[in-house]
């Protein structure tokens, strides 16, 4: 996901997961000749901070269905490649909207910065921890063993 300034002076910021394959040195000099700040996600992380996962991908995956229930109705039996290539436009405009791209990065907490926006749905998400207690029979404590 690329969110690009209006200013074509100014830096762009490149949100990333991960991926091993963005962090070469071809693309980290890529991104400075460019003025590209490459910004890398934390791992296991995307549901929570990818504008798209956040926001974006399920209308584009209503209209994806929209369009494959109308071309069966039409009569088409089999939505191939080729059909899809011709749908994925019309998909596109309706799914990536101005106001929908502005919201989603609004909803992860990006701009405007707001980080309590997704610490809130991590306690939301994490349970407490459980402890459990053990009665023992032996006079001698019981040392904590690291497991295996």
């Amino acid at each position: 996901m690329c969110f690009f300034f209006a200013d074509v002076e100014a830096h762009r910021i490149l949100l990333l997961d991960r991926y091993g394959s963005h962090c070469t040195k071809e693309f980290i000099d890529y991104c400075d000749e460019n003025k590209i700040i490459p910004f890398c996600l934390p791992p296991h992380s995307t549901n929570l901070l990818q504008p798209l996962d956040v926001v974006v991908l399920q209308p584009l995956k209503h209209f994806h269905v929209g369009t494959l229930e109308q071309a069966t109705r039409t009569g088409c039996s089999d939505f191939n490649k080729i059909e899809f290539l011709a749908a994925i436009d019309s998909i596109r405009v309706q799914a990536f909207k101005h106001s929908s791209i502005l919201s989603a990065f609004r909803k992860c907490g990006l701009i405007p910065y707001a980080p309590s926006i997704v610490l809130s749905k991590l306690r939301e998400s994490t349970p407490p921890p459980t402890y459990h207690v053990y009665a023992s029979t032996s006079p001698e404590p019981v040392q904590p063993q690291t497991p295996s």
